[in-house]
């Protein structure tokens, strides 16, 4: 809602820039309702509650976590995900709305991804697998075709390409 909110002046007078930080999906993985359980196994009843507490024996372990608390937590991960698909939706028709959308580039990004034990951790920040590497960097704006970029791309870039979209 905020975001959405101070858009409200946007395109009146003059450019705006924003900056909206999602911090989800990041454990605690607690997306609101709908969403928490929304990819969970119905009837699951396991230890796993999307609760950092409840993954942190396991984040350094090498121990391998049973399926279905693994299935779960992606389960609580991919809730975050829906819920803050719904959440860009929202922003994006809010500026639909006040007639910016079409002159506002929006770029989307993470800082990392997640590990589910596929490399034997759980979580980010401790290695270098594609998990947590492979990022979206998705770049939106009416100048812009749409495609798709196969070669690897760097956050790192991320501020000269946008600079160069408003000056260029």
């Amino acid at each position: 809602d905020a975001a959405g909110d101070r858009t409200s002046g946007a395109g009146e007078a003059a450019p705006f820039f924003g900056f909206v930080h999602l911090f989800d999906p990041h454990w605690d993985y607690a997306a609101p309702e709908p969403y928490t359980r929304r990819f969970v196994a119905p009837g699951y009843a396991g230890p796993m509650d999307g609760s950092y507490d409840a993954m942190a024996p396991w984040v350094l372990s090498d121990r391998r976590l049973p399926e279905p608390d693994r299935d779960a937590l992606v389960g609580y991960y991919d809730g975050e995900i829906a819920w803050l698909d719904t959440e860009l939706a929202r922003l994006l028709a809010a500026l639909d709305a006040r007639g910016v959308l079409d002159d506002t580039l929006v770029v989307l990004t993470a800082d990392h991804g997640e590990e589910f034990k596929e490399n034997g951790r759980l979580g980010h920040v401790r290695t270098l697998f594609e998990e947590q590497l492979h990022v979206p960097l998705v770049l939106s704006h009416r100048s812009l075709a749409p495609g798709r970029v196969a070669a690897p791309v760097s956050i790192v870039d991320v501020g000269a390409t946008v600079l160069d979209a408003l000056v260029g």
